[in-house]
């Protein structure tokens, strides 16, 4: 009767919540849960002397993929690098899809920076490898921005943007791919931003 219905009402309502919180891919929860989920995990009880730390990581040249190879190609791409992923963040990290062939991997209770580095090396190099499709070797480059709780922000949001200009910083410079977030190349950067608005605004 009613206790029927009304249960499986909540299960329905979840059953949608559930779907619109994840990737319908890879089943990865995606960004917006995903930081929701960050901001619970900052806020939460650590071990002393450790941080979060959090990596960025985007495939490049899904576009050109596509554009030979058609969408299943990519798609086969995303579920390759959602695999590499799991099984290097595997007991080290929890992993989201933050869209466009970009993932998000968050890293707890960090005592030495150095290891998130070698992580982000891992994926960057793993993620970076040609692939298989259909008996073509396919090839798609990887890049990583690193951004640590004690020096980039203590907030999710400001973790994730940090992680965004490394990722950019990685992308600009080319090897070896990855990097932490820098304050002084962000500043550098935001400043050619303004110049280029300026310009822009003036023409």
């Amino acid at each position: 009767g009613f206790w029927y219905r009304a249960r499986h009402k909540a299960i329905i309502e979840k059953t949608i919540v559930n779907l619109a919180q994840h990737d319908r891919l890879t089943g990865l929860l995606l960004k917006p849960a995903f930081i929701e989920r960050m901001e619970r995990s900052l806020n939460g009880e650590h071990p002393a002397g450790s941080q979060s730390a959090v990596i960025l990581c985007e495939l490049t040249g899904a576009p050109a993929i596509a554009q030979s190879h058609g969408q299943d190609a990519v798609d086969t791409l995303i579920l390759r690098a959602a695999d590499l992923l799991a099984m290097a963040a595997a007991g080290k990290g929890d992993i989201a899809s933050a869209g466009h062939g970009s993932f998000l991997v968050l890293v707890r209770d960090v005592f030495d920076p150095m290891l998130v580095l070698s992580l982000a090396k891992e994926i960057t190099i793993q993620l970076s490898a040609p692939f298989e499709y259909r008996g073509m070797k396919l090839n798609c480059q990887s890049y990583s921005g690193i951004a640590l709780s004690s020096t980039d922000g203590g907030t999710a949001q400001a973790l994730v943007r940090c992680a965004e200009m490394a990722l950019q910083t990685a992308k600009e410079q080319g090897t070896p791919g990855y990097g932490f977030y820098n304050r002084e190349i962000a500043k550098d950067a935001d400043r050619l931003t303004a110049v280029r608005r300026a310009v822009a605004d003036a023409t």
